[in-house]
């Protein structure tokens, strides 16, 4: 708190910042800001990683689901999403439950390609688990605008591998 003298001698308390006084805390905090925001953001390979992981988390779950169930499970994708159904008579069903629900992916990600047996797959096709445990062979090819991939290939008997590039 300053203090200043008015005319007739009195003085009188200013409270309050100046302009400098301002500007300089809004400097300290901007430059906090920029030293702190790359180690609360992941960047764009953390995302293309945690979003690789989880999608081969939801793929073994979904094979699981299928042997425990005794029901034919498939997954599409189609855009930026990909979602989970099952067999029911002589048509799917869109699953939405907690673990197998449509999901989308993270923003400046998307779909690069689908091979399912060797060739490429159509926006939309299914991967299909069938209570067996036997799936069909498939990799899914994913990319982030920042440039990194990934891919996760699927084996017969079920096993994941997600891959770099």
């Amino acid at each position: 708190m300053r203090t200043s003298t008015r005319r007739d001698g009195m003085r009188k308390h200013v409270c309050g910042m100046t302009l400098l006084e301002v500007l300089v805390v809004m400097a300290i905090i901007a430059i906090l800001g920029s030293l702190l925001a790359p180690r609360l953001l992941p960047s764009p390979a953390q995302q293309l990683a945690e979003e690789s992981r989880r999608l081969e988390l939801l793929l073994r779950q979904a094979r699981i689901e299928s042997i425990q169930s005794a029901q034919v499970i498939a997954v599409s994708f189609a855009g930026q999403q990909y979602r989970f159904w099952r067999w029911q008579g002589p048509d799917w069903a869109l699953i939405e439950g907690e673990t197998l629900r449509p999901r989308r992916l993270p923003e400046g990600m998307r779909l690069e390609g689908l091979l399912l047996e060797g060739r490429a797959g159509l926006e939309g096709e299914k991967i299909i688990y069938r209570p067996q445990g036997i799936t069909p062979r498939f990799c899914i090819s994913l990319r982030h605008e920042a440039g990194s991939r990934r891919q996760l290939c699927g084996t017969r008997l079920g096993g994941v591998d997600v891959r770099e590039g």
